[in-house]
């Protein structure tokens, strides 16, 4: 059994009744597998055996890490759905091309390799991540000087770097009229990275944007959507969140098709 872990457990933003919850829930599953002998495929499990070699992770760094992965892989793909359904409910043609292929290439069976045949959806679901990346900025380190293409500035080792997610995929410079929705637009630009690049883009990727196509092709081949109240201007976020969160309440009708 591992020692009960200690209180240094902190989570910026979120107050210390979040951080005993984690705290505790990661103990308690910790200690089942131990005392039962349970061995299951997951991160947990990898989390547990880097912390038992004794020159890897400490208890509070995998609660930590467990923190994160529900953070990352529910909070994250929620808001884009959100997002995405937001923006399909107020284009009624967006929304007939959506159905209309998912009649097509389902015809009422959801499995694997037919969501993953929802081109034109995915296509939503990337100018999605694209006008509202639901991490808005990637903090980096640069690990060796590096000179700026072009300038004579260096970036020296180990300084912090923001990356503004946000900005760059808004930016008129790189995206022609860039606050308009549009689902043909070339998914194939770099500056597109909504999961980061790289060694360090998101481990999930693929499994959210598969959760993502399933939720909305799911809910589109039963309902129309109509927002309740038109939205004509751009949704505000608030600046309290880490994640992208619209200050404005967005109501959706549900109707029968």
């Amino acid at each position: 059994i591992l020692p009960q872990v200690s209180r240094t457990f902190k989570i910026p933003m979120f107050n210390s009744q979040i951080a005993d919850f984690y705290s505790k829930v990661t103990q308690q599953t910790v200690n089942y597998r131990k005392t039962n002998n349970v061995t299951r495929s997951d991160f947990l499990q990898l989390f547990m055996q880097l912390h038992d070699d004794g020159q890897g992770l400490t208890m509070n760094q995998v609660t930590a890490n467990a923190f994160l992965f529900v953070i990352a892989g529910y909070e994250t793909t929620a808001a884009t759905i959100s997002h995405c359904l937001f923006e399909i409910s107020r284009n009624e043609e967006i929304q007939s091309r959506v159905q209309e292929e998912i009649d097509e290439v389902l015809g009422g069976e959801f499995n694997y390799e037919k969501v993953n045949d929802l081109k034109y959806l995915e296509s939503c679901v990337t100018e999605t991540l694209r006008k509202y990346p639901v991490v808005p900025i990637l903090n980096r380190v640069c690990k060796h000087d590096y000179q700026l293409k072009g300038t004579s500035y260096v970036i020296p080792a180990g300084t912090s770097i923001i990356i503004p997610i946000f900005g760059m995929q808004r930016d008129p410079e790189v995206f022609d009229d860039p606050m308009t929705f549009n689902p043909t637009r070339s998914s194939s630009n770099s500056l597109i990275a909504p999961f980061g690049l790289g060694q360090r883009a998101c481990v999930g990727a693929r499994m959210a944007t598969f959760v993502i196509k399933l939720t909305i092709s799911s809910l589109l081949a039963k309902y129309n959507l109509q927002l309740v109240h038109p939205v004509t201007s751009e949704l505000t976020f608030s600046p309290k969140v880490v994640s992208l969160t619209p200050n404005e309440k967005i109501l959706i009708k549900f109707t029968h098709r």
